[in-house]
């Protein structure tokens, strides 16, 4: 339960100092809280039921799918970044430079 304090000072801190018309920051403040709101409801499904395994992996799996889906649907949906950059899968360790 210590991510909590970790994710409670991050997004104060955010709040306080970040450019709070980027949506890209939203963004990415979005997911992180998601996240840590997965790993909280499995630590507090620890702590309540006094049982090890917490919520079951395939329903966190599920969860955490989920909102890595839905900012993925908003990045690609959304007008936030030029369709010409949307389209363009970058594969790891590749050379993306194309000459047109």
């Amino acid at each position: 339960m210590g991510g909590s304090l970790i994710l409670f000072c991050l997004t104060v801190s955010t709040l306080l100092w970040c450019d709070l018309r980027n949506q890209f920051l939203w963004l990415s403040l979005s997911v992180t809280v998601a996240f840590g709101a997965v790993g909280f409801a499995d630590d507090y499904a620890k702590v309540a039921r006094r049982n090890k395994d917490g919520i079951s992996p395939a329903l966190r799996l599920g969860l955490e799918f989920l909102i890595a889906g839905a900012a993925m649907s908003y990045l690609f949906y959304s007008k936030l970044m030029p369709e010409d950059v949307r389209l363009h899968l970058q594969l790891p360790f590749t050379n993306s430079t194309s000459r047109d």
